[in-house]
């Protein structure tokens, strides 16, 4: 039905004789795009867009934009423009053709009577909106992104818009100085961190809570405390190639700089006012670490002993501190304990804030419910997932791990951004960039050769991806495949680790058995639930392979 709704594009000078060109009024809102000769540009819609981009008109800010496109149709209404107004500042703000004067607040997902019949609109209208040179990249391109996967302009959930508002509240309170915020795998929370750290970062006599359905004299305390001007900030990223990705997303965004986003060591240049943690699970502690003596000179430049961690460099750097953590994924020895986060949860007056609900992957929690099911052995008689036979969450098991790989690259050609991953348990030729040290079934791989970006890299597709390269990350569909290091004693029906074939020197050293077996399954739990659209699996060892069988349907 969609395809019958006309959609027109009527394109204007952005000044006083083109605006009046307009109708005195219209019956139904209008959306609007204005841009500017310096890549700049700004996104909204109007009951009474005639007034509205005069009020544009009379504006400092807007005195650099020059053309105005007045997205037109009969069939719009008040829920279908703010949908669209939504995706626009969304996918524009990931084209790179503008940088958008937009704020990120106010974001929110609308759900709306007869929507289906609007779902291709948004299509239409990117398309117009490219064969005039108002955008450059089609919708899967940008779909595949990292700026648009990582973009502070995000459509939040009833819960992600919660969570916003009660970390707010707690800010202008000032009842805390260190907040956490628990969420699994694909819950959100490097989306989160980035939409917050842009919402910080604009000026707080703009912020605009109504969309969050909050009083907004809530938040008298915090545009007092820092008058009109946003608090000092910084995003610190503990993982090379997840910081170096944002760096790239912060550059591209009005406002923001790369310089932003900073690693635990850049701590010791300033103290921050606030300063947001993602993957704070994988914040270092002298243990296994490859440069101790790097280490120390941190901790003594900050008055800390041998056992300080780079969580105390957090705190005693900044005045309050937000933590996004999920202690499921902490994979080395050298990640900060747990019992460290919990010692800092308890002297705080609030509990943790939580996010529970699935956004990368298309199983739902249900899918993440059946992984750590499986990994713990914590139900042998377990059905496997459910699939409807539709073109839905894939999630199977394999017999060929080259087939498995041949199936990848193949969804990748169509897709893009599926990879294959796999456990550390064969040996890594890290000085020999053309060694194939990966042996499967009679075929050798190269491990990940590009150690920052690597899954956006020109030969990922060939290649196999270790933890450190995918973490943080959303793949279309992801190859996980098992090690030799993993296996399963159906004598005693527990999951078991063999240490002789995992060959991470810096992940199994100086651990017991129960330490390093967590470790190896937060592994395999963090690569599995990578993957949006599907995920394929095969094991080297042949009782895990036996064990996984029973709970993952064969391809």
């Amino acid at each position: 039905m969609s395809e019958a709704i006309q959609i027109d594009i009527n394109d204007l000078p952005f000044t006083k004789d083109g605006v009046g060109s307009l109708p005195a009024d219209n019956k139904w809102p209008i959306i609007y795009l204005l841009h500017g000769s310096k890549k700049i540009a700004y996104v909204g819609e109007s009951i009474n867009v005639k007034s509205r981009l005069n009020d544009h008109l009379r504006t400092k800010k807007d005195k650099g934009l020059v053309s105005a496109h007045v997205i037109n149709s009969q069939s719009f209404n008040m829920s279908v423009t703010k949908e669209v107004e939504s995706k626009l500042i969304k996918y524009l703000s990931s084209d790179g053709r503008y940088e958008l004067l937009n704020r990120n607040d106010g974001l929110v997902d609308h759900q709306y009577y007869q929507q289906e019949i609007y779902e291709n609109v948004f299509d239409s209208i990117w398309g117009k909106l490219r064969e005039k040179g108002l955008a450059v990249h089609s919708k899967k391109d940008i779909d595949n992104s990292d700026l648009f996967k990582y973009s502070p302009y995000k459509t939040l959930t009833g819960e992600q818009k919660k969570c916003v508002g009660d970390i707010l509240i707690n800010l202008s309170e000032g009842k805390f100085n260190s907040l956490l915020v628990h969420g699994g795998a694909g819950t959100g929370k490097t989306i989160l961190a980035t939409y917050l750290f842009k919402l910080l970062a604009s000026p707080i006599a703009q912020l605009n809570y109504e969309e969050f359905g909050l009083n907004e004299s809530q938040y008298q305390g915090l545009i007092n405390k820092w008058g009109a001007n946003p608090p000092s900030m910084a995003l610190v990223i503990a993982m090379t190639s997840l910081r170096s990705t944002l760096k790239n997303v912060f550059k591209q965004i009005d406002g923001l700089q790369q310089k932003m986003v900073i690693g635990p060591g850049e701590l010791t240049n300033r103290t921050y006012d606030i300063v947001i943690v993602d993957e704070a699970h994988r914040l270092r502690r002298r243990k296994n670490i490859p440069n101790y003596g790097s280490f120390d000179k941190t901790n003594k430049s900050l008055g800390l002993g041998e056992d300080g961690t780079e969580l105390d460099w957090v705190l005693a750097k900044s005045q309050q501190q937000i933590l996004f953590y999920d202690p499921k994924q902490s994979v080395r020895p050298s990640d900060v304990a747990s019992d460290d986060f919990n010692k800092l949860q308890s002297i705080q007056p609030n509990p943790p804030l939580k996010l529970v609900q699935q956004m990368r992957c298309g199983g739902g929690s249900g899918f993440q419910s059946a992984v750590h099911r499986i990994l713990d052995a914590t139900d042998a008689t377990s059905e496997p997932f459910p699939h409807d036979g539709k073109d839905s969450f894939e999630f199977f098991i394999f017999d060929d791990p080259n087939a498995l790989i041949e199936t990848i690259q193949s969804k990748d050609s169509v897709h893009g951004l599926c990879r294959t991953v796999a456990g550390y348990a064969w040996k890594w030729s890290k000085k020999d960039k053309e060694a194939e040290d990966v042996e499967l079934s009679g075929k050798t791989y190269k491990w990940n050769t590009a150690n920052r970006d690597w899954i956006n890299s020109p030969n990922a597709s060939k290649e196999i991806g270790c933890i450190h390269t995918v973490q943080g990350y959303d793949l279309n569909y992801v190859g996980v495949v098992f090690g030799k290091e993993i296996t399963y004693n159906w004598q005693t029906h527990q999951i078991e680790i063999l240490k002789d074939n995992y060959h991470d020197g810096n992940g199994k050293n100086a651990t017991t058995p129960e330490e390093l077996k967590s470790y190896v399954v937060n592994i395999y739990k963090t690569i599995l639930l990578r993957g949006m659209r599907g995920v394929y699996v095969y094991a080297c060892n042949a009782d895990m392979q036996k064990y996984l069988k029973g709970h993952i349907l064969h391809r």
